[in-house]
């Protein structure tokens, strides 16, 4: 993940039908902003490596962008996004906001508080299998032979449908759609205007995460950051009967969290199979 003010690559690799490098006769890339407006970047063509086309773009707003490189003779066309942070941001809460929750004041800890700080986030979300901070997902789904008409995706709440590509067994692209072929539903299941896509192995890019998140996940996060940090160097293997830790054989099974943070967290959502 990227802030702002910092260097993101864009790159598209293109080829002809037997897969040697060919260069473009024309190409067009187009980044959509956060509040949906988009940008025209000017690509050097031809390239200094034939068929490889690169943009360094620095982008100057927080939140989720979609590129779309187009290619003409041949016709290509690649979709992708990536997410941008503010400066500072790491995980749900930013490096100042944890630093003062810890009451730390220099910088020697830096880069240990920011760990904590990503490990909080990924422990609080997958207690209850949703995200806390929107950012780009990309989803591998194996259908094997059978075929849905709709798929629930697994990170929610899903805010924008990027694209759903169809693999081989190699991870290389078979065919690929976007909206509006595809869509997401208000219940986040994915749906497709053709009949049986949704079946082998799929890629599913969409961004996930709330726009803001309730105050009180927010506190259980800032909660765990600071069980984390006193607990640092542990296993966080949970304590049998360890007074606001879980007990019993449940609490064995899963990672170990203070019984307030899974108190504010709230309900577990619905695993996705």
């Amino acid at each position: 993940m990227s802030s702002v003010g910092e260097v993101v690559r864009l790159g598209a690799h293109v080829t002809d039908e037997a897969g040697a490098d060919l260069n473009a006769v024309d190409t067009t890339l187009t980044v959509t902003l956060p509040d949906d407006t988009t940008q025209v970047l000017d690509v050097l063509n031809p390239p200094a490596r034939t068929g490889y086309y690169q943009v360094d773009y620095i982008p100057t707003m927080p939140g989720g962008h979609v590129w779309l490189w187009q290619f003409e003779q041949p016709a290509v066309t690649l979709e992708g996004s990536f997410y941008v942070s503010q400066p500072g941001q790491v995980g749900l809460l930013s490096l100042a906001e944890a630093k003062k929750i810890l009451r730390i004041t220099d910088s020697r800890s830096d880069d240990e508080v920011a760990a904590t700080v990503v490990r909080a986030t990924e422990l609080a979300e997958n207690r209850i299998h949703e995200l806390l901070v929107r950012r780009p997902v990309a989803e591998v789904r194996d259908l094997g032979a059978s075929w849905r008409r709709g798929l629930a995706l697994t990170y929610k709440p899903v805010n924008r449908l990027t694209l759903v590509e169809r693999l081989h067994a190699d991870g290389s692209v078979i065919e690929a759609i976007a909206p509006p072929t595809a869509w997401v539903d208000e219940f986040g299941i994915l749906r497709c205007a053709r009949s049986a896509y949704f079946t082998g192995l799929l890629r599913i890019s969409y961004v996930a995460g709330p726009a803001v998140v309730s105050e009180g996940k927010r506190g259980a996060v800032e909660y765990l950051v600071q069980h984390l940090w006193t607990n640092r160097g542990a296993t966080l293997r949970p304590r049998v009967g360890g007074g606001d830790q879980p007990s019993g054989d449940d609490a064995v099974s899963r990672t170990a969290l203070p019984l307030r943070v899974i108190e504010q967290l709230g309900p577990v959502g619905p695993l996705v199979g």
